[in-house]
């Protein structure tokens, strides 16, 4: 809206390791910038994930994790910080037209 250039840079490393035929792990390393501009102030975003992956039927499968996530932006008082776990369960659907 402001007709602004503004630089951003963004870069991910991801691992996936098979256990076996129905799991698995994985590690996700991330980290992000964005250069200021007049109307914004610059900011950096970082984040570690583990994962651990595991089918349970052909259609099923259950993911659970941690992550930590970290942000911060120029004129910001501190570094604001984002620990997570999760487990999903998912379904996945073959559709064929």
């Amino acid at each position: 809206n402001t007709d602004e250039t503004s630089l951003s840079s963004l870069v991910a490393l991801n691992y996936r390791q098979s256990i076996n035929q129905v799991s698995g792990f994985g590690l996700t390393a991330t980290y992000a910038q964005a250069d200021g501009t007049e109307s914004s102030d610059a900011s950096w975003r970082s984040g570690l994930t583990a994962s651990y992956y595991y089918q349970l039927t052909p259609d099923w499968n259950l993911d659970t994790g941690v992550s930590y996530r970290t942000y911060k932006e120029d004129g910001m008082g501190g570094t604001a910080t984002s620990p997570l776990f999760y487990i999903t369960i998912a379904r996945s659907f073959d559709f064929t037209p």
